[in-house]
Order: structure tokens, then sequence, then C-alpha cells
């Protein structure tokens, strides 16, 4: 009978600890990703990299910061990959603009969506630690102190928020002539993704993104206008 317990008891701390990282879900391209479960959702545990809406589309692939801008502001879903990516891969994902992101027509998987404010907000009550990679983050140089400090997380489930850069596209400040994925620079500091499905409820010009910082030991929450803004995508189960 002990030994019965025992073994019951063992299995359901597998379960516990494995078996929530063990289901993966696939996109219409046919990328698979881990998911895990978080407060009650099922989320994924990897950045989006579709290049293909759910009924097939083609989304528009661009590296012109002149270009990305006009269609923005026409309303023309978009994305692009990192130069960092490409030369060798990071597990980044692809970077999408708002449009891509709101599309009716599906960019996560069928039967998953993009995580709402809300539901961003569940992870502030964690140390952003807790869902950052284990490894990839910048040192961080304390200079009062002359002392660096690892910022790599404890990832405690499963989460695997990567340090993936994103910037702004602004002609003015890198030039319109400019290729797009040379301005994503490997700077291992900051993780984004797109916050939610929705616009900001005081300006519907802008919506929200979060992001994490290698220095900062907050899940940062803030807005920016639409089409002045890239992210990666992590996706949640309808």
């Amino acid at each position: 009978m002990k030994t019965k317990l025992l073994l019951i008891g063992l299995q359901l701390i597998c379960f516990m600890i494995f078996c929530q990282n063990t289901s993966i879900v696939k996109d219409v391209d046919g990328n698979t990703y881990k998911t895990v479960q978080i407060n009650g959702l099922e989320w994924m545990a990897e950045n989006l990299s579709v290049k293909h809406f759910n009924d097939k589309t083609a989304l528009k692939e661009t590296t012109s910061i002149e270009e990305w801008g006009s269609l923005s502001k026409n309303g023309i879903p978009l994305f692009t990959e990192m130069s960092y990516q490409k030369e060798g891969g990071s597990g980044c994902g692809l970077v999408y603009n708002w449009y891509a992101v709101s599309d009716g027509k599906g960019l996560c998987p069928k039967g998953w969506r993009v995580p709402t404010f809300d539901e961003w907000i569940g992870f502030s009550e964690y140390e952003a630690v807790k869902i950052k990679s284990k490894k990839g983050w910048q040192l961080y140089y304390d200079f009062f102190s002359d002392t660096e400090f690892d910022t790599n997380g404890s990832d405690d489930f499963g989460f695997n928020a990567l340090p993936c850069t994103f910037n702004m596209f602004d002609p003015l400040m890198y030039g319109e002539d400019e290729r797009m994925p040379d301005i994503f620079t490997p700077f291992f500091g900051i993780g984004t993704s797109w916050a939610c499905s929705s616009e900001d409820e005081k300006d519907s010009n802008k919506v929200w993104y979060a992001s994490l910082y290698y220095a900062n030991s907050n899940i940062l929450f803030n807005t920016i206008e639409k089409q002045e803004m890239a992210c990666f995508v992590r996706c949640v189960k309808e």
C-alpha cells in the first residue's frame, strides 16, 4: 500500500513539474511550439514564426523602413526577420506590425489568439526573473558599486521569455534607405511582445505592448502609436 501511494505521489510530482511543458501546438505553416500552463491559461512557450494567416493568405515581408512606415499607415499586415536571426537563429521568431496581430484572418494558430492586456497583467504578480529564460540575457553593470550582475531568469514556469530586441521604425531616426533588419542589433537586454488584441481604451491610435528589461525586475507595460512599432508575438489558447 505504501509503495502504491509513493508511486502515485511521484506521478503527481512528475505531472506538476514536467507535463505542463509537454503540449505542442502547430501553426498553419507547420511550425510547432511548446506550450505551458500559467494562471489557468495555456500559453505558447516560444515566439511566433508564422508567415501566413489561418486562411493561407501570405503576410507581406519587408526590409525597408520607408515601406514599413507607408504600408503600416495604410493598415497592411507586415512581418520582418532580424538580421541576427537569419545569421544563425536566436529562437526569437518573427516581428509583426499591429495590423498583422489584429487581422481577423488570425495570426495565431486556430483555437489560439493574441493575449489581452489583462492576461499579461496576470504576470505582474510574479517577478520578471520567474518568466525570463535561464540564459542569453546580458550582464548588468552597476556603476556605483562597480559590480556586474547576472540578469538571466529562473524560468519557473517554462515560459522562456527571451531577450529579443525590438525597435520603433522611425525613418527620421534611421534614414528611409536603412534596411530594417539591420536596426535589430543583438542587444540581449530587452524582450518585447504585443500585449493585447485591442486598442488602448483612452486612445484608439495606440496599442499596448509588454516588455522585459535586463536591468528591471518587473514586467513593463506601455502604449505606442500603431504604425510605429513592431513586436514579437506569444499566443494564448482560447
